[in-house]
């Protein structure tokens, strides 16, 4: 029993009374700062308090990246635009990663997804996960994805001011911009980037073509 009441109905409001004493303290002791909380919980309503979430200590096979955008996606739609994930697996194969080539598809893969969310992040347990550790071929494609999101900076802070002023979200399931396209509403791992990116991550092994379905809208679509 809680002081709200029974602890299975109410012990999940934790987190956002812990972001919420976060944010009040900051804000006081440091009032020209902004606010910036990442927290492995979450709870309708820690939007209001500067927090974004991850996805936890996940692994780092296929099946756990196919549950990534699944995750980030239903997130999402609950009003929590902040969500992230660990890029490449927290739990990975061990010193082993370096020369694996197995694994630099997986992580390739996930970082390219990850460049497509809210927050892009690298992490793991154990492990030095800057790119330049996996060899140059591995560094000079993670580059490539690194360098994309500065580009993307000015797209997406304009996305975190539509989110602030209007109520949004950067990570969108199809549903949202395609609610009548029964077609679009079967696609389980597309999704919107904001208003204005198509996002199909490629989420198999050895895979050269990936199909996507790119629903029907004025303009149509430039790759």
């Amino acid at each position: 029993m809680t002081f709200a009441g029974p602890g299975d109905r109410f012990r999940l409001a934790y987190p956002l009374l812990v972001t919420k004493t976060v944010y009040e303290g900051q804000r006081k002791d440091a009032p020209n700062q902004r606010v910036f909380i990442l927290t492995r919980s979450a709870f309708p309503g820690v939007q209001h308090y500067g927090s974004a979430t991850w996805s936890g200590d996940v692994g780092n096979d296929w099946e756990t990246l196919r549950r990534q955008v699944a995750a980030g996606l239903n997130y999402s739609v609950t009003g929590m635009p902040y969500w992230t994930t660990d890029a490449g697996g927290f739990f990975r194969p061990g010193a082993g990663q370096y020369t694996d080539a197995g694994y630099h598809e997986r992580f390739l893969r996930w970082l390219q997804f990850a460049t497509f969310s809210p927050l892009m992040r690298v992490h793991g347990y154990q492990t030095t996960t800057e790119p330049w550790h996996y060899g140059r071929e591995v560094e000079a494609q993670a580059r490539q994805y690194l360098e994309m999101r500065y580009r993307l900076l000015p797209y997406i802070y304009s996305q975190a001011a539509e989110i602030t002023l209007h109520g949004s979200t950067l990570m969108r399931p199809l549903v949202m911009d395609f609610p009548n396209d029964e077609r679009a509403l079967l696609q389980k791992h597309e999704y919107m980037f904001g208003p204005s990116f198509l996002v199909a991550p490629v989420l198999q092994p050895g895979v050269k073509d990936w199909p996507t379905y790119a629903p029907p809208t004025p303009g149509g679509w430039f790759d």
